[in-house]
């Protein structure tokens, strides 16, 4: 570990988290983990998988600014540990064994998540309603479980990006394209897991929604299943699979 290097991501990570907390895009614990998660890989993994970590947070960022009819949510602790602690274990491991196929499945972890994201944001911005991975039916917006040929595209987008900023740090082509394969195959996998995420009915309404609140009924789904959880379980999976393949 790299103390200089932990002290820069500290105080960059302590910046930004800032901001993104007086913007209201964190919560204060949201805020003390992306803290945690920007000096662990600054330390370990040195300035540029930082910068990777970047790429993530501000593309996503800007893809949510521009939805208008997206509702204003901080990230919270859980939100973000689900999304980067196994980039943050990645790191770690980089650090204490400094082989680059610890930095490709950092890399990777967090393009899993770009990926995710990128297509969730195009997909609300689809003029077709998504269709159910497996059923292949028409869904509401919004619903985990649902793509879309735009969400598609936009994941296929990430793991070309992600896969492109490896090259500059990762030496072997089989890895490169690797962390492209897995960052876009991740998201299909979140897809996947989402169709048994836990999903509530709206009694006056009448639509489903993955918010859990007093007047929604239990609809379907593995009731402690939710966002957070399928997140972290499709970013472990990819992991898995993507180490057996190297």
């Amino acid at each position: 570990m790299s103390l200089t290097g932990a002290l820069l991501g500290f105080a960059l990570s302590s910046l930004i988290s800032y901001l993104a907390y007086k913007k209201k895009s964190l919560t204060s614990d949201g805020a003390l983990g992306a803290v945690l998660v920007g000096t662990i890989i600054y330390g370990f993994a040195g300035g540029f998988a930082y910068f990777v970590l970047m790429v993530f947070f501000f593309s996503s960022s800007l893809m949510g600014l521009f939805d208008s009819d997206k509702t204003p949510s901080r990230r919270t602790l859980i939100q973000v540990m689900a999304n980067a602690s196994l980039a943050s274990v990645m790191a770690i491991f980089y650090g204490l064994y400094q082989h680059e196929a610890y930095l490709a499945l950092m890399i990777a972890s967090i393009g899993v998540s770009a990926a995710d994201t990128w297509a969730s944001e195009m997909g609300k911005k689809s003029t077709s309603r998504p269709f159910h991975i497996f059923k292949l039916q028409p869904m509401d917006k919004g619903l985990s479980g649902a793509v879309s040929l735009r969400g598609v595209i936009a994941s296929f987008a990430a793991g070309l990006t992600f896969a492109f900023l490896a090259s500059f740090v990762v030496a072997s082509f089989l890895l490169v394209f690797m962390v492209g394969v897995i960052s876009f195959s991740g998201s299909i996998i979140d897809s996947m897991l989402g169709t048994v995420q836990v999903k509530y009915m709206d009694p006056v309404t009448q639509t489903l929604t993955e918010q859990k609140a007093p007047q929604y009924a239990y609809h379907s789904g593995i009731r402690y299943l939710g966002n957070n959880g399928v997140n972290f379980l499709s970013n472990m999976a990819s992991l898995i699979m993507m180490a057996f393949l190297i």
